[in-house]
């Protein structure tokens, strides 16, 4: 976040999620996309690209995440902005400018260094579903529907891996899950083998309940060094709401087995919660749990992609019309090798490739490519996956 004050105690305050310093860009497609305020109201919010004005952005609409970080301010959550063009880029190193005009004729100026690189994909994170069985029925999750239920054979794991590690692909990170219990596959000890048993390789992410964890697994985990970081799916934050909500788990042994695990791993892994707000107050053990890990990602209730009937799970969510992070950074794959655009795809509605049959590199700069345009030029209501899902 950017604070300024300038004089008559006029705040101004901004910030740009996009693009970071010297991202890198792997398309012809320019996006910007932050928020701006100020009490006073702005006119404009320019975008010069090599010191060329390329457009003005557009008002981003509501972000109630705004007006929970910034409550003194009123009607910030109006004041978040969009910017994309397709345009001809050359590859190199480029400056972002960002100019906001404010009523008072006032300027702001945040610049950022970019760098072309269409020789490349850039993918944020790319999920490799090991499996769609689970051995949990929860009130969150629509499952996989009715997608036939398998493991992933390793053949297909080390073809996927043999594309992420290609010179022309650069992957931030890998989620070894999508929908299902990865710790139910037979061969989860040789998978986290091999993976740290790679000179090179993404930050390796593992997302499990934690219900399956022995200490012998544990042991796995650990002494391989091929996960960097483990987040363990504990909703609610108090035994009535998560046995409520992940049924078939039990409160206690969930939070016994992961309290041991944090003991024998001795800050060795990052670890992490994945806590569904279930609006109850979190219990004294849970907030230990809390105190003791490296990250708490505490979400709100979505619809994942919109036509999924959750059972006994009432919330009100609605269609979120913006573009969507998951299309611009992130593939799923599940389990058959079947590529889909977006991880909350669990029912797998969105699949246009299979890994077996093409290069993750021309699945990046295809289907996926023509989907974040549409996205990102307003037609989000036309593409099927997207047009109810209300995901931010």
């Amino acid at each position: 976040m950017h604070c300024d004050t300038p004089h008559n105690d006029d705040r101004i305050i901004g910030n740009i999620d996009t693009p970071h310093l010297m991202q890198v860009f792997d398309s012809d497609d320019i996006l910007v996309r932050g928020w701006f305020y100020s009490h006073e109201g702005s006119k404009s919010i320019e975008i010069f690209f090599d010191d060329v004005k390329i457009g003005n952005a557009l008002r981003w609409g509501e972000r109630i995440d705004l007006k929970r970080a910034c409550p003194q301010y009123k009607n910030i959550e109006k004041s978040g902005f969009i910017f994309y063009k397709n345009m001809i880029l050359e590859n190199g190193r480029h400056k972002l400018l960002i100019r906001v005009k404010y009523d008072n004729d006032k300027i702001f100026e945040e610049f950022r260094d970019i760098i072309v690189d269409k020789r490349v994909c850039i993918i944020d994170r790319i999920n490799i579903e090991l499996t769609n069985h689970c051995n949990l029925t929860c009130l969150w999750c629509p499952g996989s529907g009715e997608r036939n239920k398998g493991f992933m054979s390793f053949d297909t794991f080390t073809t996927i891996l043999n594309n992420i590690l290609s010179d022309k692909i650069i992957v931030n990170e890998i989620h070894l899950y999508n929908v299902g219990e990865s710790l139910l596959h037979p061969d989860f000890p040789k998978i986290v083998q091999f993976l740290g048993a790679l000179s090179k390789k993404p930050k390796i992410v593992l997302v499990t309940n934690g219900t399956l964890l022995s200490d012998s697994i544990m042991d796995q985990i650990i002494e391989s060094k091929g996960i960097d970081t483990i987040q363990f799916s504990i909703d609610g934050g108090t035994k009535e709401s998560y046995e409520q909500l992940r049924q078939g788990a039990k409160w206690e042994d969930t939070l016994k087995k992961i309290s041991h695990f944090l003991q024998k791993n001795n800050k060795r892994i990052k670890t992490g919660l994945i806590t569904i707000d279930m609006g109850v107050p979190f219990s004294e053990e849970f907030k230990k749990i809390i105190e003791k890990v490296d990250n708490f990602d505490f979400r709100p209730p979505h619809n994942w992609t919109g036509n999924e009937d959750l059972k006994d799970y009432p919330f009100e969510r609605s269609f979120n019309p913006h573009p969507c992070w998951h299309i611009q950074n992130n593939l799923a794959i599940l389990w058959n090798g079947d590529i889909t655009l977006c991880c909350a795809d669990l029912h797998g509605r969105g699949i246009f490739g299979n890994i077996h049959l093409d290069t993750l590199e021309n699945f990046w700069k295809g289907h996926r490519l023509t989907t974040f345009r549409k996205q990102m030029t307003g037609r989000k209501k036309e593409i099927e996956l997207c047009k109810n899902c209300s995901i931010l």
